[in-house]
């Protein structure tokens, strides 16, 4: 069973793995369609910005449960 203190940390993970999972099965699909192309450089950086978040909040979840269970173990 998950202790209380890893929860957030498992969640954020979890929504960064989601994330990615939904762009890999082709989520993303909708910049493929033709729009006008304003639309689409709009949707790219919203895309863009996403990637980075994701990247910077998984790696932050991981090294805070890494931490709380190193902590834990002594």
């Amino acid at each position: 069973m998950m202790k209380k203190e890893y929860v957030p940390g498992a969640a954020v993970a979890g929504g960064v793995v989601l994330f990615w999972m939904v762009g890999l099965l082709g989520g993303f699909s909708f910049l493929s369609d033709p729009k006008p192309l304003v639309t689409t450089l709009t949707w790219l950086m919203l895309v863009y910005v996403a990637v980075a978040a994701t990247l910077i909040a998984g790696s932050l979840a991981v090294a805070d449960l890494f931490r709380r269970s190193l902590r834990n173990r002594q």
